[in-house]
């Protein structure tokens, strides 16, 4: 079986996470008014946004891959504090063919993944990096997920600095949100288009 192939965010978050390069919206318009969702995999993939999070339309979201940040984060005078800061990366596969559609996604996250109790076939784990972090400035840990739907992998992770409630149970909480929220989106947009 081949190996899963994750995308490599590593350039784009850590840009986002050391540097500040997602550059603040110019608008001053409250965050109902930002964007929420992005289109992934041709328009099947509907990625929307889990509450206080926005498409970071500055990190020039692409067909296969969005970065979400803090909607606050987003403006000119965005000031977030290190416990609530986070990203959160969404990133779609290529079509599996037949042979790849029995994937074991827990062993692709490897030793101890979960499952998730608030989202069918969305499998969890909190990674551990290196020492020193996986990218500059976030801290080591951060937490991955990966969902079958339809006939793709849909990877989801959440970094954040050391000290950043993303890193702990809420970090999957969101995860599991953000998952959810795309499924439902995507579902019904499938099903209006039928």
């Amino acid at each position: 079986m081949r190996a899963l192939r994750l995308p490599k965010t590593t350039l784009l978050v850590a840009c986002l996470m050391a540097a500040g390069c997602i550059a603040p919206e110019t608008d001053q318009a409250q965050p109902s008014a930002w964007v929420k969702t992005h289109r992934l995999a041709g328009g099947d993939i509907i990625v929307r946004a889990p509450k206080d999070y926005c498409v970071a339309r500055s990190a020039k979201p692409t067909s296969d891959f969005v970065l979400l940040a803090r909607c606050d984060a987003l403006t000119a005078q965005g000031n977030v504090s290190p416990r609530s800061s986070g990203v959160l990366t969404v990133s779609t596969s290529a079509p599996m063919r037949n042979s790849e559609t029995s994937l074991d996604l827990a062993a692709a996250l490897g030793d101890d993944s979960v499952a998730s109790k608030k989202v069918p076939d969305l499998t969890l784990r909190k990674m551990n990096a290196r020492p020193g972090g996986p990218l500059p400035g976030a801290a080591a840990e951060h937490w991955r997920g990966l969902l079958r739907f339809q006939n793709r992998v849909i990877s989801f992770a959440a970094y954040g600095p050391e000290g950043s409630t993303v890193l702990g149970q809420s970090g999957l909480r969101l995860l599991e949100s953000l998952a959810l929220e795309t499924v439902k989106a995507s579902e019904a947009t499938n099903q209006a288009a039928n």
